[in-house]
């Protein structure tokens, strides 16, 4: 659809109304903040499972750097945190349940692939 003349509309309260419209289509429609979000979101859980899959052994040669990896993870998590809890701000209603929807889906793949791992089966 054409954008039409807005030069004829004279109640500038409308044409107000109408810019605050376009910014938000506009941010809606170029925002980041979804797909960033969930690639954030998917690398911690990737790196969570990592350490859950192998545990890390104290007593290690000095030359296994596990352990100061998994420390390194552990103590500097915040930040990761701290930026999916920014994204989420930054999102509209509709994206958060956006967001939302790919989480729930990725949390059912998850029940369904650990009951075939436990039963052989679904």
């Amino acid at each position: 659809m054409e954008k039409p003349n807005l030069s004829k509309i004279k109640d500038k309260s409308v044409l107000e109304y109408l810019e605050h419209l376009e910014d938000k289509l506009k941010k809606f429609e170029d925002s980041p903040y979804v797909t960033s979000y969930i690639s954030l979101l998917n690398q911690i859980d990737n790196w969570n499972k990592q350490l859950s899959d192998k545990p890390i052994d104290l007593f290690a040669e000095s030359t296994d750097k596990s352990f100061d990896r998994a420390h390194k993870y552990f103590t500097e998590q915040t930040p990761y945190f701290e930026q999916l809890a920014y994204l989420r701000k930054q999102m509209s209603p509709e994206e958060k349940v956006e967001v939302e929807a790919v989480v729930r889906k990725k949390k059912e793949r998850i029940a369904i692939a650990e009951k075939i791992a436990q039963n052989g089966r679904v």
